[in-house]
């Protein structure tokens, strides 16, 4: 049976309070905000004290349409310190946990959000999957702690809530387990080559994937191999000696062999395999498209696979093409008719449009001729006191092997052969471990 309201005490309330009569007999006001579709939201509880309880929602009517929300928390924990410093894997993470939180909670009222409100969320709510139910409510979790340091709430709710049950990793792979996946992958091809490689390689090392993705050949020398490791307390770099075993050591001699002559002892160890084949099959596309005038086959980005290489693109038996196009600098009216003129080559060449329409809505002419220059490294510094010795404009040529291009600390770097082609050279906001130049030669 519900408690019966007080109305002699609800006399002279706002709209939407109402008073209550406890079992010891003191009157409590709650108010009943109202949601985006108009319907009455879950009470918030104001207190025993009238004066204050009208003082209470008369702040809340001042207030902007989603002060005092969850949605409004998130977006103030977005722009947080404790947020800009997480990981960009950390933070797409708690993105898609807001996602699913925003459905149920995105328009509620902090103060008005108790434990059992989290607990439908977790048992009901997001019943179908318990372990990412949990994740989310960590994320919950943390703007609700923002909340009580706004002075929004006293307590956080869903501290007092227990999470489900989750079946911890209690069995490590056995060797012949790792073994016959080994013997499987690598007669899979190059791509599996390489993922057997770094799974080999987390199992030998107790390396995350975060960790040997970064992973550059001069962190390897012949005994031991210099591993940053990820998620340390207090945002502290820790750094560590892992010794080269027998195992690891074929791991990396395979990586190496595997890269063939685009091996690039500056650049990352774990490397997508992109043959020559495939870079030649996007050429000719190129080629028939008439555009651009200079196409450049470089070694791949240090960061990992670009949307042109994913997928059948970067596979030579697949008929998929693709071209990535630069097109100048962003705020250059030109840049815009590039691309705009490469799309109205693409379709036609495509059969999307017919020659006529392609002719009636170019913008540029093509060049005379084009040129392709094939990357063979790519040069990486390694201190912040890289620096070039020779002038630095792009697809300039210098004549002679040997000569000296650069200096980064002890180091020089020079021209690895005759007429090398100095590809995207640049110090601008170059930090150690960032590409400095690609080195390559005209074909």
């Amino acid at each position: 049976m519900p408690r019966p309201r007080d109305r002699q005490s609800a006399t002279g309330l706002l709209p939407r309070m109402e008073a209550r009569t406890r079992k010891d007999g003191q009157i409590t006001y709650r108010f009943h905000p109202l949601q985006p579709d108009g319907t009455r939201g879950k009470p918030i509880n104001l207190g025993t004290d009238k004066a204050l309880a009208i003082r209470q929602v008369l702040d809340m009517a001042s207030r902007a349409p989603d002060q005092g929300t969850i949605g409004q928390l998130w977006r103030l924990y977005e722009q947080s310190p404790d947020f800009t410093r997480l990981a960009d894997g950390t933070k797409r993470q708690y993105r898609e946990c807001w996602k699913q939180l925003a459905k149920v909670f995105e328009h509620g009222i902090a103060a008005g959000i108790r434990p059992a409100d989290v607990a439908r969320y977790l048992r009901v709510e997001r019943a179908a999957a318990p372990v990412v139910a949990n994740r989310e409510v960590a994320v919950l979790s943390n703007l609700m702690n923002l909340a009580v340091e706004r002075g929004d709430i006293e307590r956080n709710p869903c501290r007092e809530v227990r999470r489900n049950r989750e079946s911890p990793r209690t069995r490590l792979v056995e060797a012949a387990e790792l073994d016959a996946f080994t013997a499987w992958a690598l007669e899979q091809g190059p791509s599996a080559q390489v993922l057997v490689g770094m799974a080999q390689f987390a199992a030998l090392t107790g390396n995350r994937r975060a960790e040997f993705l970064k992973l550059h050949w001069p962190a390897v020398d012949d005994h031991i191999i210099r591993l940053t490791r990820a998620k340390q307390h207090g945002g502290q770099v820790k750094r560590e000696l892992v010794g080269i075993s027998d195992a690891l050591r074929a791991v990396l001699e395979r990586q190496k062999a595997m890269a063939g002559d685009s091996y690039n002892p500056l650049g990352p160890v774990f490397k997508s395999p992109r043959g020559q084949d495939t870079q030649d099959k996007n050429a000719a596309f190129a080629r028939a498209l008439g555009v651009p005038e200079v196409l450049l086959l470089d070694t791949g980005h240090p960061g990992g696979l670009r949307m042109v290489e994913r997928g059948g693109y970067g596979q030579a038996a697949s008929p998929k093409r693709a071209l990535l196009v630069e097109c100048g600098q962003h705020w250059e009216r030109s840049a815009a008719d590039v691309a705009l003129d490469t799309l109205v080559r693409f379709l036609g060449l495509a059969g999307v449009a017919d020659a006529e329409w392609v002719g009636a809505h170019t913008r540029l002419e093509p060049p005379p001729r084009q040129r392709l220059v094939r990357v063979t490294q790519a040069v990486v510094a390694r201190t912040p006191q890289f620096r070039f010795l020779v002038p630095t404009a792009g697809l300039s040529v210098v004549a002679r092997a040997g000569t000296p291009i650069a200096v980064d600390g002890e180091r020089t770097i020079v021209t690895p052969y005759d007429d090398t082609v100095l590809v995207m050279p640049g110090t601008n906001n170059l930090q150690p471990g960032g590409t400095a130049v690609r080195l390559g030669r005209f074909e």
